[in-house]
């Protein structure tokens, strides 16, 4: 099994590492992907752990976003100068032992240049890049940069002739159903219309969230068939918010759990409070308290749920 290091600043790209790695295990296998060097003992070094924890892996995910060169300290000096950054010596320390090093550009940054970078990073400049651009074209980023890992790690596809014959029997209704859900995520996503938080999942959601959510407010509902989460809660742990299947919205805020039928939906609006928004279903509001921009996320997710509602 390939082992993949994801190297990440959490002010900018935790929501992003977490779905790349779901993504990335799914498809290379469980404990593919090591994510974070919290559990680093008391009187180690952390400098030779992290360099030891990079050591063990194929190639190093660097996730490069809008703050990732111009990020500083509470000082006010910027973190990729200090030799101590747990992100420089995460690179540093592939670029010593020759691992790969792939930069992924997220948000709307691009490459940054040899002179923004310290002595020791430099070289990344010149790395071929890929992209996990917000927007209807995330999946087939996703699949770009799933198939140059398979390249990079000498992973064959099988031809369609071997994998035909090898191909075990299948259920028709639910290749069908994969079908019709991966076409729904992609209305989903023109729906948003590039829109992204923090706290929204289309399509590829953490699996902690979704089986918080679920257990909590959609007993019923399989995770295959959740196909948007929004998490409202202040620490992540997903048990307030909504989440959508092809049929129904669910959610929860501060009382029980509720849901509504896509077809029982009359009337979908927004409101706007001090300190909150809401979306109005019928005469039901959602409340809207934790993402970064309360009027643009709760648009975004009234007009959602009104495209799926027409259909």
């Amino acid at each position: 099994m390939p082992q993949i290091f994801i190297s990440y600043r959490r002010v900018e790209g935790g929501y992003v590492a977490a779905d790349l790695s779901d993504k990335l295990q799914q498809h290379f296998g469980e404990n593919s992907v090591f994510l974070d060097v919290d559990d680093i003992p008391l009187g180690v070094d952390f400098r030779e752990h992290i360099a030891n924890a990079v050591g063990q892996c194929d190639v190093l995910l660097a996730i490069i976003g809008d703050q990732w060169v111009s990020s500083v300290d509470e000082h006010g000096n910027r973190r990729l100068d200090n030799p101590s950054d747990f992100v420089r010596i995460e690179i540093e320390s592939a670029l010593k032992r020759q691992i790969p090093v792939i930069p992924v550009l997220v948000g709307r940054v691009q490459m940054p240049s040899a002179d923004d970078l310290p002595e020791s990073l430099k070289s990344i400049a010149y790395r071929n890049a890929t992209e996990l651009r917000a927007g209807r074209d995330l999946r087939q980023h996703f699949d770009l940069l799933i198939k140059g890992l398979e390249s990079l790690f000498g992973i064959k596809k099988p031809s369609a002739e071997k994998a035909t014959s090898q191909k075990d029997p299948v259920d028709d209704s639910k290749q069908a159903k994969a079908g019709a859900s991966s076409n729904l995520v992609e209305e989903i996503e023109k729906s948003l219309d590039e829109y992204t938080d923090k706290n929204l999942f289309v399509g590829t959601i953490p699996p902690k969230k979704l089986n918080n959510a679920i257990a909590t407010y959609a007993p019923k509902v399989s995770p295959e068939h959740v196909l948007l989460l929004y998490d409202d809660t202040v620490f992540g742990s997903a048990k307030e918010g909504l989440l959508l299947t092809a049929d129904a919205v669910y959610w929860r805020r501060d009382g029980e759990p509720e849901r509504l039928r896509f077809a029982e939906i009359r009337k979908v609006g927004c409101l706007k409070y001090s300190l909150s928004a809401a979306i109005v279903l019928n005469e039901k509001e959602i409340q809207i308290t934790q993402a970064d921009n309360l009027t643009k996320c709760t648009e975004s997710l009234a007009n959602v749920i009104r495209g799926l509602a027409k259909r």
